[in-house]
Order: structure tokens, then C-alpha cells, then sequence
């Protein structure tokens, strides 16, 4: 692994269960202050790679049974979420994942309880608030209230409440319209450029490209390919499945 590598997947094998491995041999790195995407269609293996990176694999009944991760040079295959996020790690779920019954506030508050300076807490909230301006007037309304968008904004606010310094997307474009999903990827673009490395999970390759450097494809639970962005984008595989060009 070389040094500047912030996280690095080694030969990665996961199982659920007794069924056959849903990843297998699987290697990713994403280096210091770097966007890298991981791509690939619904049952390729992204979500649970995803959960073994943040500590969620043994709540979905599922196991790495080969391989390692490694977050700045040290093991976390089998470190708890709540240690990860204190050491630097968040995940923003796959479907925003927001609590629909608390008030907008409340959702962040959830994001900073592995915090224990409230005053840098409150001004960690004082920041995003300026960065995510439409979450500022609803702060008392109930968070399932919002729309699609704006719930996709709370979700990646609650994350970074920790303050991360590696942010693992899932999917934080599904289902939204284009104009959001350009304004997602323009968020995704000033949190790497304040210092916060990204692993973007995407379906949109069009999306993830056009802010990662590097890029990863997946398919059946496999790395398929992998390269710069610029080089990826001209591969068969990624112009003809995913960028619907020929």
C-alpha cells in the first residue's frame, strides 16, 4: 500500500451466510485527498463493500472471510462504526436514510453524537448551514418533509457533522432530478477540494466522472477494470454500459 494511500482494500472476500462470496478478491485504494468512484450495476457488490469498509457487514448477517482494509496504514476490517466514524469515517447511505420523524436540527445533532466538543459541534453546524443554505429556514421542520433533494443534502450535512476526513457516497444521486444531481456533484467537488477524500458509489457514471480522478468498475462482485478517469472514460466497457455512448 503506498503511504499516501487514505484507504486500501486488500483482496477483499465477503459472504453472507453460507452462500457463495458476494465479493471476491476484491482490491481499491483511495488516496489522501483524492475522488475516486466506484461504479458498477445494481448486484455488483458495491453496497456491501461499502458495508464492510464502515463496520456494517455483521448486521447484515454478512463476514470478510479473506483479505483486509485499511485506513491510514492500520486494519479496520473488524473495528465497530462508531469507532471508524470517531477516526474519521462516515457513510452516507444508499435511499438518504434520514430520520423522517425528527426536525432537521435533530438529524444533525445524530451526526455529531461521537462528538464530545459541543462548541466545535456547534460550529461544525454553523458551517454546513452556510454550504447547504436551504436546510437553514427548515431547521425546526420535520426532516420528511423536505423534498428528495433537500433530504439528500440533510443526509450528506448529518455525515459530515463528524467531520470526516473520508466520506464514503452511496448512490447520492438515485432519484433525484438533473439539476440536483448537478448541484450533488458540485458539493461532492468542494468537500474534496476543503481536504475530505471521497469513495463516490454510483449508478450515474456520467455523474461520478465528472468529479472523480480515478475510477473503479464492479461486476459480480469483482473489480473489472479500474484507471484514471480520463482513460476509463474511452474503455468499451464503461463508454458502451454506462456513459451510453458508442
Amino acid at each position: 500500500m503506498p503511504p499516501e494511500a487514505h484507504l486500501a482494500v486488500q483482496g477483499l472476500n465477503v459472504q453472507y451466510g453460507y452462500a457463495p462470496p458476494v465479493l471476491s478478491d476484491v482490491c481499491l485504494q483511495v488516496p489522501q485527498g483524492r475522488i475516486v468512484a466506484l461504479l458498477g450495476a445494481n448486484g455488483a457488490g458495491k453496497t456491501t463493500l461499502l458495508r464492510a469498509l464502515s463496520g456494517l457487514l455483521p448486521f447484515h448477517g454478512g463476514r470478510i472471510t479473506q483479505g483486509e482494509v485499511m485506513l491510514d496504514g492500520a486494519p479496520i476490517g473488524r473495528v465497530a462504526p462508531a469507532r471508524l466514524v470517531r477516526r474519521g469515517l462516515a457513510q452516507v447511505m444508499e435511499g438518504r436514510r434520514i430520520f423522517a420523524e425528527l426536525t432537521v436540527e435533530e438529524n444533525l445533532s445524530v451526526g455529531a453524537v461521537t462528538v464530545r466538543d459541543r462548541r466545535k459541534a456547534e460550529a461544525t453546524q454553523k458551517s454546513l448551514l452556510e454550504r447547504f443554505p436551504a436546510l437553514e429556514g427548515r431547521l425546526s421542520g420535520r426532516a420528511g418533509y423536505l423534498s428528495g433533494g433537500e433530504q439528500q443534502m440533510l443526509a450528506i450535512a448529518r455525515a459530515l457533522m463528524s467531520s470526516p476526513s473520508l466520506l464514503l457516497l452511496d448512490e447520492p444521486s438515485l432519484g433525484l432530478a438533473p439539476r440536483i444531481v448537478e448541484r450533488i456533484a458540485g458539493i461532492v467537488g468542494e468537500l474534496n477540494s476543503s481536504g475530505t477524500s471521497v469513495l463516490l458509489v454510483e449508478q450515474n457514471a456520467a455523474m461520478a466522472m465528472s468529479v472523480a480522478d480515478y475510477a473503479y468498475v464492479m461486476q459480480t462482485g469483482r473489480v473489472l477494470l479500474h484507471g484514471e478517469v480520463s482513460d476509463l472514460s474511452d474503455a468499451p466497457e464503461v463508454r458502451d454500459l454506462y456513459l451510453g455512448k458508442r
